[in-house]
């Protein structure tokens, strides 16, 4: 008996190590495993370093500044990946380059009008968010390093469409471990809160350029010239479409990043920054836990994408099943019972008896990385088939939900009153985006065949 188990796992793991998808997956499981990782032992050595009252002062300067400046400054990751990868399926070169150039012009130009909004609210949100007047600087300084990070997510699209996970992984982990040593060496040293906000913005401006540049040396060599050198005229026949998918992708993310990051901010508000920062380390728990998440979105949406331009429907109905019905609720059950059994050691152990107050809400937040976790694939598959509309107006009637229970969970539970609202919201996103898809994959058994321009007509939705 065995015997017979053991070649069968020797067969298994020989066909694991031959496929693409898991070689991929192994890498943006390393790459966001990183990131998460170190990010959240940054949080937790600031913590001890610090004290909660500064590390609370140092993670509202962060959360106002990534508030204002990502959600008004959409990414174009998502829609370089859908559309790159589509064009390249379909050998239509111009097209791709022509979209990569698209999103890298415009992320460096949002950035830069997002910094004249900063500066425009740096003193309300000093005075105001953080109650430290002289926060005003490092809220300026802090914002200024997103307009070369910019570069950042537009070249990592690049790299995600034209399959290059090894080198994205590679890269972004370089710098994910050059911001860690920086920022703690900082702390560690004594150059307090000022020193923290100088060292992030010296990291995010080296690895933002870095893998910036590294995506428009793929789409040069890939397609033949520089994105900038890419002909828009060879986008009309799908200009409409293209710009309503940019639109609706910007209104997305800011629609996330209103959710992601109002909690702790509300929390800051209105219980001070030691609530904030027992809330945050709690957040950071359930970052670290979800480390497969960014990495299995990473390579199921290229995937899903790659198929849709085929119109391999059988296929794209086979990948769904895969991922709801065996990956992400193995996953999600596996994470978030270790996160709720080891949470509190963790805790104590790492940042000591003063966040005793973060082992509750780190629990409740379980619930949320259980839903989130389940529905990984959600996201990709909805941009993938065209239905980000759906997607926004998800994320934004959750986020009108949200806001106003941040406020409602801070005054009644504090802590825990807000990481309960979060979990709701995160179970009510998981639900409604599950029985959506469930009605577009069975809408593929009977249309496979047909052409996806006729789709609209036979009142597929």
């Amino acid at each position: 008996m065995n015997g017979v188990l053991g070649d069968v796992f020797k067969r298994w793991t020989r066909k694991a190590r031959g496929s693409r998808l898991v070689r991929d997956s192994a890498w943006m499981t390393a790459h966001s495993g990183t990131r998460i990782a170190l990010t959240a032992l940054q949080q937790l050595l600031l913590a001890r370093i610090w004290g909660p009252k500064d590390f609370g002062t140092f993670v509202l300067i962060t959360s106002f500044v990534d508030l204002v400046v990502i959600a008004l400054d959409p990414r174009s990751q998502d829609p370089i990946v859908k559309y790159c990868s589509e064009f390249d399926a379909r050998g239509e070169k111009e097209k791709a380059l022509a979209l990569a150039g698209v999103g890298f012009v415009k992320n460096i130009a949002t950035a830069a009008a997002c910094g004249l909004l900063v500066w425009a609210l740096a003193g309300w949100g000093a005075q105001t968010i953080v109650h430290w007047s002289e926060a005003t600087p490092l809220i300026l300084l802090y914002a200024a390093s997103y307009l070369p990070f910019s570069v950042r997510n537009a070249g990592a699209g690049v790299l995600i469409s034209r399959g290059l996970f090894r080198v994205l992984a590679l890269l972004g982990i370089a710098g994910f471990l050059f911001q860690f040593l920086l920022v703690v060496g900082v702390a560690y040293w004594g150059y307090g809160i000022k020193g923290g906000i100088y060292a992030l913005v010296a990291s995010q401006t080296v690895s933002g350029l870095v893998i910036g540049i590294a995506g428009l040396v793929a789409a040069q060599k890939a397609w033949g010239r520089w994105a900038w050198e890419g002909s828009l005229s060879s986008l009309k026949d799908r200009g409409q479409e293209i710009i309503g998918f940019f639109l609706f992708n910007d209104l997305t993310i800011v629609a996330a990043l209103l959710f992601r990051f109002t909690d702790t901010l509300i929390l800051g508000w209105m219980a001070g920054p030691e609530a904030a920062a027992y809330y945050r380390l709690a957040r950071g728990f359930l970052a670290a836990a979800d480390f497969v998440n960014p990495a299995l979105q990473s390579v199921a949406l290229p995937r899903f994408s790659t198929l849709w331009g085929k119109e391999d429907y059988q296929s794209i109905r086979l990948t769904f099943q895969r991922f709801a019905l065996v990956t992400g609720p193995t996953l999600s059950a596996a994470t978030a019972i270790t996160l709720f059994l080891l949470a509190p050691y963790v805790i104590l152990f790492v940042a000591g008896e003063r966040y005793l107050p973060a082992v509750s809400p780190t629990r409740i937040l379980c619930v949320a990385l259980f839903a989130w976790i389940s529905v990984f694939w959600l996201r990709p598959f909805l941009l993938a088939v065209g239905h980000i509309s759906f997607w926004f107006y998800l994320m934004f009637f959750l986020s009108l939900v949200a806001i106003p229970g941040f406020f409602v969970g801070s005054q009644l539970a504090a802590v825990n009153g807000v990481a309960w609202v979060r979990s709701g919201v995160e179970v009510a996103r998981a639900v409604i985006g599950y029985v959506r898809s469930l009605q577009l994959i069975r809408g593929f058994n009977d249309r496979a065949a047909m052409p996806i321009q006729q789709w609209g007509k036979a009142g597929v939705s």
